[in-house]
């Protein structure tokens, strides 16, 4: 249970953090949404963790815990794929 609470203010922070950074008036709606996207599927992911479970037996990955590290592999090469061409 503690762990949760741990994990939620984590999100809050990044979440807050994230939301500061100014950039055009169309580029910062999209991607604020995109930011309360990832933060209430993180909420969802760590308040019930057996969503994750169900997501993730739906989409033929054995656990939850599975599905996430997939997740973070995917978003993290898009990143730093962002950040590469974004710097040429």
């Amino acid at each position: 249970m503690l762990s949760q609470w741990v994990l939620v203010a984590a999100l809050l922070l990044v979440g807050l953090y994230l939301l500061k950074a100014k950039r055009s008036a169309n580029q910062q709606a999209i991607r604020r949404l995109f930011i309360v996207v990832g933060l209430i599927a993180g909420f969802i992911a760590v308040l019930f963790p057996e969503y994750t479970n169900a997501v993730a037996g739906f989409l033929g990955i054995g656990r939850g815990a599975d599905l996430l590290l997939y997740s973070f592999v995917v978003f993290a090469l898009y990143y730093a794929c962002l950040l590469y061409t974004s710097e040429l």
